[in-house]
């Protein structure tokens, strides 16, 4: 179907002809229909770059010919009509090994090839004020992180607390120095003196003129950035704080010129117009990172602040006179990649090559200590869909609001062929909303009493939902989590037009003993396509836990399923995860959204199998929920995403709870690309598939002849 991750390569010619398959089946039915013209001109090239990859790895396998010549007559119609690449990023859990380590809380990775054996080494700050050693004795295509004491540089020494490091040679002798911030605002440099090729670094805090930065103090959360800005060859440096340079104590990105030279630097601070960072505020304690993001041969930049979010500014200056606006989401490749809110967690984006391929990819550390990363994958397929937030009457949930922390699920509780609803809130309650609708016009009624089949449930606080038939019993039972952690069970033991739910503890609660962390927000699904219900957990801590059922349909035996056996395991930015399941693309596995603090969504395209699952999170303008939820507005906080097909039209809508109480509601504009009988192709189309059959047939013709020339010889 996709590019996978550069880690998980297809392990075989007929996982590869799978994927294929998937793929050539998608962009046929799309020209076929004429939804493939709708698409824009880069999304075009990139289902031709793709089916172009798939057919060079198969040029010599076995299977079909014809299929592999279909594959090349579509490429021939698709360069009719392509042009230009698209660089996006996607965040493929399990795939590098520095996301199985946690270096205490406010991770902050930088590389470095300080042993000089020509691969790239991971040094982690954090909020103790060290730097940790995590050797790559891996290649430079597929790297692989070691934690290593015995042989850290780095060992002994201790900032304070929140180090935030930088390698740059700069004293010019050719091997890498470091400057490293901390929460006080100062900077530390490490001078590198090699001994025998391993690495020496002597220690010259703030106080030190011998210090570079000496004397240097911008408030709080100090990191350095150095690049030539102005292209006079020698080395400036960017310092992001607060004061007292900042002008009103807010987040300010501070610039020291270089007025020296490249062996003898000598900053001086520039304040102003002269400072070509001085935008408008972007947020306390920002960090920065310098790319050049689109390929035009000078710096742009990345911010991360207390916000959260990642800002991206574009250069539209030169090299030596940079000017910087601010991208809008569709620019921005890292819009919707979420940090956290929390004051001790800033994002800081590394971006580095680290599979050898070319294109920068980047690492970001979060609050929790760990590090998560992310694959720049310019041949990546987005999907053709979007959701779009419906507000006031046109919305179905118009009105409706439990308090704080709403929790929404659907299912046909009275099964009279519409979708009923029940949220959870803040006071561990369960709300119901009949649907005293139709299943294409809904109209949700609050339901209180004993006419609720929860009447009376309180799990504590913060209860979140879901309904699942765990017993193979023809019902609909629930499990609820809470902000205590655990999940609670409530069996049916009525019917499923006249259901009767009763709280089942100790041993007989599947997940009795199991634990969640607080705030557990279930999900369920046959994740691994073996006939029974698996089950996935979100909790306060921004983990997506895994339990798989290792017993059966029937009878249940969660057991959890950690390290890169969970297909979530290293994905952890920001808190409060909420998860939901549905195969949103219709592709025949199951994906993932899902809710967190900040109350935006992530999505996690599968792009595995039903039963061997890939889950890949996509960013930006490849996010189809990207920009449908405000972020940072008060109320609008903990989303927590479900799926239904609530107007009956067959197409999956979504409904996410929020801080408020109240429900947010999304609608698709997916449209099938299996065409209905009665919509005829135009005269284009028409035009574009027989000239694709023209080119089949010549292949075809082509390989013919080469076979018989062969034979005679």
């Amino acid at each position: 179907m996709y590019k996978p991750i550069k880690t998980q390569q297809f392990s075989s010619s007929k996982r590869t002809w799978e994927q294929y398959q998937k793929l050539l089946k998608r962009v046929y039915a799309g020209i076929k229909n004429g939804r493939f013209y709708q698409l824009s001109l880069t999304r075009q090239r990139q289902y031709y770059s793709k089916l172009r990859r798939y057919i060079k790895r198969l040029s010599t396998s076995t299977f079909s010919p014809k299929k592999i010549a279909l594959g090349t007559a579509l490429i021939a119609t698709l360069l009719m009509n392509t042009n230009g690449f698209a660089q996006n990023y996607v965040q493929p859990p399990c795939s590098n090994s520095l996301g199985f380590v946690d270096v205490g809380s406010n991770a902050y990775p930088v590389f470095a090839d300080l042993d000089g054996d020509g691969v790239q080494d991971a040094y982690v700050g954090n909020n103790n004020g060290n730097i940790l050693f995590f050797q790559n004795t891996g290649t430079t295509t597929n790297p692989n992180f070691v934690a290593n004491t015995v042989n850290n540089p780095f060992s002994g020494f201790d900032v304070g607390s929140n180090a935030t490091p930088f390698f740059v040679d700069i004293d010019g002798d050719t091997d890498l120095d470091a400057f490293v911030g901390n929460k006080n605002g100062t900077i530390y440099f490490y001078e590198n003196n090699p001994v025998g090729g391993v690495p020496v670094f002597t220690e010259l805090d703030n106080t030190n003129p011998l210090n570079p930065l000496f004397g240097i103090d911008v408030g709080t959360v100090s990191s350095t950035n150095f690049v030539d800005i102005d292209n006079d060859g020698d080395l400036d440096v960017f310092i992001p704080g607060n004061a007292p340079f900042a002008s009103g104590g807010g987040g300010q990105i501070n610039y020291f010129r270089n007025d020296g030279n490249s062996t003898s630097p000598i900053f001086t601070p520039v304040v102003g117009a002269g400072n070509p960072l001085d935008f408008a505020p972007v947020g306390a304690d920002p960090l920065i990172t310098f790319v050049d993001q689109d390929g035009d041969g000078d710096l742009d930049l990345f911010v991360g602040s207390q916000l959260g979010m990642i800002q991206y500014y574009i250069n539209t200056g030169t090299v030596s006179s940079p000017s910087y606006i601010l991208a809008t989401d569709s620019q921005n490749p890292l819009a919707g990649v979420d940090a956290g809110r929390n004051a001790a967690l800033i994002p800081n984006p590394c971006f580095i090559d680290i599979n050898g391929d070319g294109n920068m990819d980047f690492f970001i550390g979060s609050m929790d200590g760990v590090i998560n990363y992310f694959e720049n994958d310019p041949d990546l397929v987005c999907d053709n869909f979007n959701f779009q937030k419906i507000t006031g009457s046109d919305s179905p949930s118009d009105g409706i609001d439990v308090g704080a922390n709403s929790a929404p699920e659907f299912i046909d509780i009275d099964q009279d062929g519409d979708q009923d609803l029940f949220v959870g809130g803040d006071a561990g309650n369960i709300n119901f909303f009949r649907n005293d609708g139709t299943a294409s016009t809904p109209n949700f009624v609050p339901i209180t009493g004993a006419a609720n089949p929860f009447n009376g449930v309180d799990v504590g606080d913060i209860s979140a939902l879901d309904f699942v038939d765990i017993d193979l019993d023809g019902d609909l039972d629930v499990f609820v989590g809470e902000d205590a952690g655990g999940i609670n069970f409530f069996q049916n033991n009525g019917t499923n037009s006249s259901p009767n739910y009763q709280g089942i503890i100790g041993a007989a609660n599947p997940f009795n003993g199991l634990t969640t962390g607080n705030l557990s927000n279930p999900a369920f699904g046959d994740i691994d396509n073996d006939g029974d219900i698996d089950a996935f957990v979100g909790n306060a801590n921004g983990e997506i836990l895994f339990f798989r059922n290792d017993g059966t349909s029937s009878a249940p035996n969660f057991v959890q399923i950690n390290n890169s056996n969970n297909p979530f395991f290293g994905v952890n930015l920001d808190s409060n995860f909420a998860p939901a399941l549905a195969d949103i693309d219709e592709d025949g596995d199951l994906d993932a959204l899902i809710g967190n603090k900040a109350g935006t969504l992530l999505y996690f395209r599968n792009e595995g199998t039903a039963s061997s699952p890939k889950f890949v999170g996509l960013y930006g303008d490849c996010n189809p929920f990207h920009n449908v939820l405000p972020v940072l507005t008060s109320g609008d906080e903990y989303s927590t995403p479900t799926f239904v097909d609530i107007d009956n039209d067959g197409i999956l809508e979504v409904f996410t709870g929020q801080f408020s109480g109240e429900l947010c509601f999304l609608r698709s504009n997916f449209q099938r690309l299996v065409p209905e009988k009665k919509n005829i192709p135009t005269m284009n189309q028409w035009g574009l598939l027989i000239f694709g059959l023209l080119v089949l047939n010549m292949g075809l013709i082509f390989l013919e002849r080469l076979r018989k020339l062969g034979s005679r010889k």
